[in-house]
Order: C-alpha cells, then sequence, then structure tokens
C-alpha cells in the first residue's frame, strides 16, 4: 500500500524521463529521478497484426431444427418429354409470375430446375437438439433454474451450485445471467470469458467493439494465442506514447482475461499476541491469482507510465503526481494518485496525515474502473465497498515502504494489483527496521504479477504491512475506497479534478 503509518512518510521517487518537475505530496516540489522506466516491446509480429485486425466477436445463432417438407403429390402418368426450356433473364423473372409446375422429370439425367420452382430435398430427419435445447426441453415445457455465469471460468451456474462452491450468495448477487444464451465451455471462456456488460475491445486502436461474453454468454470468440494477444496489446499501448491527458479518459481496458483461475483465493494464518490476546493477525487477508491476463497487464503497464510521464510534463492538476525532490535508496518512488489526495505526512502548511478533501486531483480514468469491474466480477469488492480513489506507486530497484497501517480515513478492504515483478509484502503485529530497504517481520507472502491482494479485517488494522527494497523494478495500484461517513467529500472525477 502506499502510506506511512499515520506520522511515517511513504515517499516517491523520480520520473521515468528524468524531469521530474511536480509537486510533490512526500516532500515537495523537486527534480526526480529518471531513467527507470521499462519501455514496451516494438515491431508486434503478424500474428498480432491479424489479430488487431480480426479481433470481434460474433452474436452465434441458436441452432434451427429443420421441419419436414410436405409430400409431393402423386405424380401423373409420364408423358412426352418436354420440351427445352427458355430460361428468362434474371431482371424478366423478377417481374413475371410464377409458372405451373412442370411435368416431374423422366427417368433421363437430372434436368435444370427451372427459375420458378427449386426442387424440394428429400426429407431428412429431425436434428439432435443442442445441449442448451435439452436444458430447456420440448416446446411448451418449464424452464429451467436461473443460471449466471461464474466469472472466473465461464460457465453458467445455478444458484445452488454458485452456494455450495463459495459459501455464501455474494458471487451469485453480483454475476450476469445467462439471458437465454447457452453457457461457455470450460476451455472456451478466452478473451471473452470474463467481461460484463459492453466491453470496448481493443478500443484505443480503433478495431471495434463487441458486447461482452457474460451478456452473450453463447457470443464465437475468434480464438488467438497469448503471444498475439500480448503482442496486440503491446502493439495498442504504444499509441499511448503520443495521447493527451483528455485523450486517456477515452481509453478502456483490452478486454483478454485469462482462461482458467483459480475459483477461491489464497488466505493466510499467522497467530500473535496482541494486547493480551491471541489472534489470527491475517484473518482478512486473500490473494487472488491472475485477476490481469498478461495482456491486460502490458495495456495497464502502458498506461499507467504513460499517466506518470504526463505527470512529470506538469499536466496533472495539483498533488496529483509526486516525485521525491532528490532520491535516496528506499525513497525513489514516484506516485499518481486519483480520486482524492492523501497527505502522508505533515506538510509544510501544518497539514497533518490524511485525506484532503479540498485539495482537487486527476479522478480515476475509465480504464482503472474497467479493472475494478474485473474484481467485482471476481468476488474482490461488491457495489457498496467499490473503491473511488486509487494511488498508483512506481519503485525502482532499491525502493521500499516502510512499515504501517493504512489510514483510517479509507474504508476496508482495499486492494493492492501487483505489475511487472514479483515481491514480497511483509506482515506482523511488531515489524522491526534492520536497515534501509530491510526490515525483520515474522510473515512473507510473494505478490505474484497480475494477482490482487485484500487487506481486511485483522490483517488490514492489526498486522503492519511493509514492502522491502525491491529487487526489480516494480508498479502496484492500490485501490481504496473514501470513508465518507469521517470524510465530507465525493471522489473527485476526470482529468480537471471535478467536485463528484
Amino acid at each position: 500500500m502506499a502510506d506511512g503509518t499515520y506520522g511515517v512518510p511513504a515517499e516517491g521517487y523520480g520520473g521515468h524521463k528524468g524531469r521530474g518537475k511536480g509537486t510533490g505530496s512526500q516532500g515537495g516540489d523537486g527534480k526526480g529521478r529518471g531513467g527507470r522506466g521499462k519501455g514496451i516491446r516494438s515491431d508486434p509480429s503478424e500474428e498480432a497484426t491479424a489479430a488487431l485486425a480480426n479481433l470481434t466477436l460474433h452474436t452465434a445463432t441458436p441452432p434451427v431444427v429443420p421441419t419436414p417438407p410436405p409430400a409431393l403429390p402423386p405424380a401423373p402418368p409420364p408423358g412426352p418429354p418436354p420440351g427445352p426450356i427458355d430460361f428468362p433473364s434474371l431482371a424478366d423473372a423478377s417481374k413475371m409470375k410464377a409458372p405451373p409446375p412442370p411435368p416431374p422429370p423422366t427417368a433421363a439425367p437430372t434436368a435444370a430446375p427451372t427459375a420458378s420452382r427449386t426442387v424440394a430435398p428429400p426429407a431428412a430427419p429431425p436434428a439432435a437438439p443442442s445441449s442448451w435445447a435439452s436444458k430447456l426441453g420440448a416446446a411448451g415445457a418449464q424452464p429451467p433454474e436461473e443460471l449466471r455465469i461464474d466469472i472466473t471460468d465461464g460457465n453458467a451456474y445455478t444458484k445452488a451450485e454458485f452456494v455450495a462452491e463459495y459459501g455464501g450468495t455474494k458471487q451469485w448477487d453480483t454475476a450476469k445471467p445467462v439471458g437465454g444464451a447457452p453457457p461457455l465451455a470450460a476451455g472456451s471462456a478466452g478473451s471473452a470469458g470474463s467481461t460484463a456488460g459492453s466491453a470496448t475491445v481493443l478500443s484505443a486502436v480503433g478495431v471495434g467493439t463487441a458486447a461482452a461474453a457474460a451478456g452473450m454468454a453463447g457470443s464465437a470468440t475468434p480464438r488467438i494465442s497469448p503471444t498475439a494477444a500480448l503482442a496486440a496489446a503491446e502493439a495498442a499501448g504504444r499509441t499511448y506514447s503520443q495521447m493527451s491527458l483528455c485523450q486517456m479518459y477515452d481509453v478502456r481496458l483490452l478486454q483478454a482475461p485469462v482462461e482458467h483461475v483459480e475459483r477461491r483465493p489464497q488466505t493466510f494464518e499467522m497467530f500473535e499476541n496482541v494486547r493480551g490476546k491471541r489472534m489470527n493477525t491475517l484473518s482478512g487477508l486473500a490473494l487472488f491469482r491472475d485477476v490481469l491476463s498478461p495482456s491486460e497487464q502490458s495495456l495497464t503497464l502502458a498506461y499507467v507510465r504513460r499517466l506518470s510521464e504526463l505527470g512529470d510534463d506538469g499536466a496533472l492538476i495539483g498533488r496529483t503526481y509526486s516525485a521525491p525532490r532528490k532520491w535516496m535508496r528506499g525513497k525513489g518512488r514516484i506516485t499518481v494518485q486519483m480520486g482524492c489526495c492523501y497527505n502522508y505526512a505533515y506538510d509544510k502548511q501544518g497539514n497533518p496525515p490524511g485525506i484532503m478533501p479540498k485539495e482537487p486531483v486527476c479522478g480515476m480514468p475509465p480504464f482503472l474502473h474497467d479493472i475494478i469491474d474485473r474484481m467485482v466480477q471476481r468476488g474482490i469488492f461488491t457495489a457498496q465497498t467499490r473503491p473511488d480513489s486509487c494511488i498508483i506507486n512506481f519503485y525502482t530497484e532499491g525502493d521500499c515502504i516502510p512499515p504501517h497501517i493504512d489510514h483510517l480515513d479509507f474504508t476496508r478492504p482495499f486492494v493492492t494489483l501487483s505489475l511487472l515483478s514479483e515481491q514480497p509484502i511483509l506482515f506482523g503485529e511488531k515489524i522491526a527496521i534492520v536497515n534501509d530497504g530491510e526490515f525483520a517481520a515474522p510473515f512473507s507472502i510473494p505478490l505474484p504479477v497480475g494477482s490482487v491482494l485484500v487487506l481486511d479485517g485483522n490483517g488490514a488494522n492489526v498486522a503492519k504491512h511493509c514492502v522491502p527494497a525491491v529487487g526489480a523494478d516494480r508498479v502496484s495500484i492500490t485501490f481504496r475506497q473514501i470513508d465518507h461517513r469521517k470524510i465530507k467529500m465525493t471522489a473527485f472525477v476526470g482529468p480537471d479534478g471535478r467536485a463528484g
């Protein structure tokens, strides 16, 4: 997460471009350290180019069961063979009335049909009903129990099956109804299996839009390889480098989720003595893996890096962008905060740590709301706990976050999304500071790329957490909700930081 323990500063580091002109909520104005941001690979493969051109969805039409044609009347006795047929032109035929049926053909080789009649094919046995039709049964039968799409695998399940799997109805309440379309097969969630509502597919490069599979689970989705999807995302991400801030608010997340994910998050236990009571200080922590696929991670990295560049150029309002005056080991993070301005420590004006409701910052763009939608679909957030603010942290090698508990100006739960490199996070009721970026804590959790760590309960309010000096560049996005019972404000919106 992003903040110190009430008064513990957690500073940012210099900009990717080395200009560092933004004002910092972590220490004021100053120059940033540059040249650390990783670029996006160039020269997408031909397969990726084809994917950009062809990645659209098509609605599958339900199978039509053919009905046998009516029986033909008995053939009259054979007569003299017909004379030559005069075929009219297409224009003339459209103006003519259909002539009476010609006499049936003789045993001679099959003659070409006239323009006015098509010979009916022989009766065929009725086609076997589809798996979805078999669920609906024969015409007039009662419809089956309601089915909804489980976003983790793209399949349709009943409410009882949701409850049996998850132990409650939270995932059922947020799942999309099937709506008369067949559920996805277990292995075919593909690039449409984990979207909801209307998803924009590669809209950044104008490829087009498509209805999401959660609402149209029977859509036929062209399959592309993960390598092609990743290269396509990188090609789309390269377009961001020339975009203005307002244009960035028109960009949406490329929906290409992973096909197979763990349906249950990983939870943790560690019992410590806290104020004379023995308790599990990690209760409330949950690790969800593969929330973003590799191609979505690539696009997200390109997106937030562009936000950092815009902040370095002074395009982000107020204290949205923050970089330290001077880089020191462990204190080099750049931060971009959106939705609300959080003060990490007492500033020069004497403002205490916490949310500053009268300090405008940029609102969260639709791209980041798309990521929140994915977390809602995975059961990480509900409509009531949905975040309205975030902070993006850019680490370079050696950067860290000291031990802290996130400020109570934010509700629980809150989450952190990990990108670019896997790094550990440490937990404990007591964490010792050994050296710059080196901490002694009783529990460590590796954070895989694309994963989301949920902090709630004791894991958010009793145990402190910290990030030791990272061994490689890392990006994290912490999503939080303002506690509106304490802070009388609505989250800022839009690139200009309007009041929500």
